[in-house]
């Protein structure tokens, strides 16, 4: 299989050769399925290709990907001065790259801009920066938001309410999370993963456990993920036998626990004395070709002192 290496040398050849850069486009999408991660080259060559061909839009993206949002500002900035109005596109990927370096105070900056510019907010613009705001625990100024946008006819997605619920969860505020659920969401298996999480941390099981019933009647399979949150929480209250059987229930369904499932039950097993029981756990993670990690690690050495 083909290396970041290999990929940049097709690429540059690509753009050199002032060949199509849809091709170069198609070689990169490519790349990542292949799971090769692009490296600053790529990015500074694809860069390259769609400056020169005028799609200014890729390279925003692409710098944004880069984390070189200051570079994406510049170039937002100068596209007037070189008589091409950037567009909603243009914006919404800017606004998501601070997002997602977590400079919210900027984005209000970009948005004032879009409004002078005669653009209004749409729906990516306001998911986009719901989801930060959570991201940064800045609750309120979510929810402020999410209102504005359902004044103003925009519907939040179900990426957006479980960037909410995930929120409120935090704040263990659990009955505001569950009152997005009433709202004509269709919850995802995210959603409601995040749900049985807030839950099962609290202590509150047989609301976790009746999360997980109404989400498998949706339609839905949850995924280790979701177990091992209801895992956790059987071990916070030394319920360990529950715990295990939660395990086996998971396995009868064709998922294999993983490092996060046997670390979380060596923890509870730990916390609760149950020494004897955790170092076997750590044997069957072993067998099974799972690598302990340091929590499995921290979480033995405490139980033994």
């Amino acid at each position: 299989m083909l290396g970041v290496l290999s990929y940049n040398a097709i690429l540059d050849a690509v753009i050199r050769s002032r060949g199509s850069v849809q091709f170069a486009e198609e070689v990169f999408s490519e790349m990542i399925r292949n799971g090769v991660s692009p490296n600053v080259y790529t990015y500074n060559i694809l860069i390259r290709g769609f400056s020169a061909a005028g799609n200014l839009e890729m390279v925003l993206n692409f710098w944004s990907e880069m984390g070189r949002m200051d570079d994406a500002f510049g170039l937002l900035r100068s596209m007037a001065l070189k008589g091409l109005e950037p567009n909603l596109i243009s914006y919404n990927v800017v606004i998501h790259g601070l997002c997602r370096e977590g400079r919210m105070s900027e984005t209000s900056q970009v948005v004032e801009e879009m409004k002078r510019k005669g653009f209004v907010p749409d729906e990516v613009t306001n998911n986009t920066l719901i989801s930060g705001y959570c991201k940064q625990g800045n609750f309120h100024q979510a929810l402020v938001l999410q209102e504005e946008m359902r004044r103003n006819g925009l519907s939040p997605n179900v990426v957006t309410y479980t960037a909410l619920i995930n929120a409120m969860c935090k704040a263990k505020n659990l009955n505001r999370s569950m009152e997005f659920r009433v709202r004509g969401l269709r919850p995802n298996e995210r959603t409601y993963t995040t749900l049985i999480d807030g839950f099962a941390q609290q202590g509150f099981l047989n609301e976790a456990d009746g999360l997980l019933n109404e989400m498998v009647g949706g339609g839905f399979s949850p995924s280790v993920v979701t177990y091992s949150a209801l895992i956790n929480g059987y071990c916070l209250l030394g319920r360990m036998e529950e715990a295990m059987g939660i395990v086996q229930d998971m396995v009868g369904k064709g998922l294999s626990p993983d490092v996060v499932s046997y670390s979380t039950i060596i923890t509870g097993f730990c916390r609760h004395q149950e020494l004897e029981s955790a170092f076997q756990m750590k044997m069957e993670m072993v067998e099974k070709g799972i690598s302990p990690d340091a929590v499995t690690y921290s979480s033995l050495i405490q139980g033994v002192r």
